[in-house]
């Protein structure tokens, strides 16, 4: 069963990593906007991609912890069935 926490941990670090990359990226591109030059509005890729990648990460993170808590509800139900 540990690995199975782990493995719920282990989204959950990376969804808040995805999330800390996600939001600087969002920073930089409303802070330095890219040339004018450009065919776009500046910085409208990078900016569309990091909101897409933040909220990847708000799914991640619930997939993690749902992994989480259905391996604590087998563990109780291993328990209770021992016990």
């Amino acid at each position: 069963m540990n690995s199975i926490h782990q493995s719920g941990l282990n989204i959950v670090n990376q969804a808040f990593y995805t999330a800390a990359e996600s939001s600087q990226a969002i920073a930089e591109a409303v802070v330095e906007p890219e040339s004018e030059s450009s065919m776009s509005a500046p910085g409208t890729t990078s900016l569309t991609e990091a909101v897409v990648d933040l909220k990847k990460a708000e799914i991640m993170s619930l997939a993690g912890a749902k992994v989480i808590r259905t391996a604590d509800e087998v563990v109780g139900t291993l328990i209770d069935t021992k016990v």
